[in-house]
């Protein structure tokens, strides 16, 4: 007997655009795009949307899929929210996916030729102020993965570019590495940022698939902050 199939939305918001995918398994079945600057007021209208036009119901789901970050501050915890209160009102669970660890299977699944020397994915996002979230990953090394200046992350990667390819992921690139950058000739860099500058819906799908079939899901989603958060208290 085959197993029931599993059914789930995956959903990414960011600070002017929330994005969601329905999947049977591993496989896409419709995508939708919302671009705003209040885009988080458009996730329930679109989910609801989206469960009609399939004749779907809350019900029917096994869970729900969401980047859980990290990104910035507001947008997420909005998002989370919203997320975290449909599923506990419906009684489904939920899947968090790393935003970074997604950028980085989105990324890999665009590039397809071959290098000469072994290939290291630099996924940056904005964390503001001068700092970037960062997941760096080579083949048969640890990931780096953090939060940090990004001059000072430059520099520590020079001494790599004689024994990598670099490839550069993310909304977090073009705003590290300046045109006047003598540590990088930003013209000459794979920067495959224009169709990966945050992750998709699809790529937290396909990576929320994974993690459910090994870990199931959870009540809620935590958000995953990787920058200390240093506050004034004024007496």
């Amino acid at each position: 007997m085959k197993p029931a199939p599993v059914t789930f939305i995956s959903v990414q918001g960011t600070y002017n655009k929330i994005e969601l995918a329905l999947f049977c398994n591993d496989h896409c079945l419709d995508h939708v795009v919302q671009i705003d600057v209040k885009a988080s007021s458009h996730l329930i209208p679109l989910l609801q949307n989206m469960l009609e036009k399939h004749s779907l119901t809350l019900s029917n789901l096994s869970f729900i899929a969401v980047d859980h970050g990290p990104g910035a501050f507001t947008s997420l915890r909005v998002t989370l929210s919203t997320v975290n209160g449909i599923a506990f009102a419906a009684g489904i669970p939920v899947v968090g996916v790393s935003g970074l660890h997604a950028l980085l299977y989105q990324a890999q699944q665009h590039i397809l030729t071959e290098s000469s020397k072994k290939r290291c994915f630099i996924a940056l996002l904005n964390a503001f102020n001068a700092d970037v979230y960062y997941l760096i990953a080579s083949e048969g090394a640890t990931p780096w993965i953090g939060c940090k200046n990004s001059d000072v992350l430059l520099d520590e990667l020079v001494d790599l570019k004689s024994t990598y390819d670099f490839v550069w992921i993310g909304n977090g690139v073009r705003l590290s590495i300046k045109e006047t950058d003598v540590r990088f000739d930003i013209t000459s860099l794979q920067i495959v940022s224009t169709v990966c500058d945050v992750a998709c819906a699809t790529a937290i799908g396909h990576l929320a698939y994974q993690r459910w079939q090994q870990d199931g899901g959870s009540t809620q989603v935590e958000p995953y902050y990787l920058k200390t958060q240093l506050f004034a208290v004024k007496k």
